[in-house]
């Protein structure tokens, strides 16, 4: 930490300080307590349209300092941060700001920053995971090959850490490429390419998958569903 960050870091006994002009708003809060350890989202919203190049010093470090992996999400004013896990329970996390950060004008923040929350101490409360939903519906039909989205979706906040497991099959036992959507209380598998037309697809899911208080599904699950035989109608497509 740099001189300002330990005196800054003192500080936190007292109210929070005041953010730099540039930031507007951070989320979680400087200060926050019993923060979600199924936080989804920590974000920066800045008064101004920023240099995303700048947004790469920005990090987020539990107690032990250690960096939290997760995806990004650099726009123009705001600056996200998507963590791939559950938060440890009972852990202060700090989100650091570089002094170099910068807006398009060439304005920087001028000093370090850092903010910090610290998550809850979830309870189990022995009550296993469901899933409520997934669409396409179990064995539903003639189902488009464009599909766009596989979703499932839980009864309660989860894991996503243990979403690793889930997987799309077609009847050859061919697993379908597509990115992921792993949210909160859902998970999604966005197939790359079109799906093979009157073709049986199956969607596993492990008993492993758990909540956020690591109770696991009861069981594993596989759902199917069919695609479309799709007819040609003559009419070529135009630009």
């Amino acid at each position: 930490l740099s001189a300002a960050e330990v005196t800054q870091l003192y500080s936190l006994e007292k109210p929070p300080p005041p953010l730099p002009s540039m930031i507007k708003s951070i989320t979680p809060a400087n200060g926050a307590v019993n923060i979600p350890v199924y936080l989804s989202t920590v974000q920066i919203d800045f008064n101004a349209s920023m240099n995303k190049s700048t947004y790469s010093g920005i990090q987020l470090k539990d107690a032990s300092g250690n960096l939290v992996a997760g995806s990004i999400g650099p726009g123009d004013n705001y600056y996200q941060i998507h963590p791939y896990n559950l938060l440890k329970p009972g852990t202060t996390y700090t989100i650091h700001i570089p002094a170099d950060l910068s807006d398009i004008s060439g304005n920087t923040l001028g000093q370090s920053y850092i903010s910090q929350f610290t998550t809850e101490t979830p309870v189990p409360n022995g009550v296993k995971p469901t899933i409520t939903s997934v669409s396409p519906a179990d064995d539903a039909k003639n189902v488009p090959i464009s599909t766009k989205t596989i979703q499932l979706n839980f009864s309660e906040p989860m894991d996503r850490g243990t979403y690793g497991g889930i997987y799309l099959e077609d009847a050859s036992g061919n697993r379908v490429s597509g990115s992921t959507g792993p949210g909160v209380n859902y998970y999604q598998i966005h197939p790359y390419s079109l799906l093979k037309a009157s073709t049986v697809y199956t969607l596993h899911v492990p008993a492993s998958v758990s909540d956020s208080t690591g109770e696991t599904l009861a069981e594993s699950h596989a759902f199917t569903f069919t695609t479309e035989t799709p007819v040609p109608n003559g009419v070529k497509p135009t630009i």
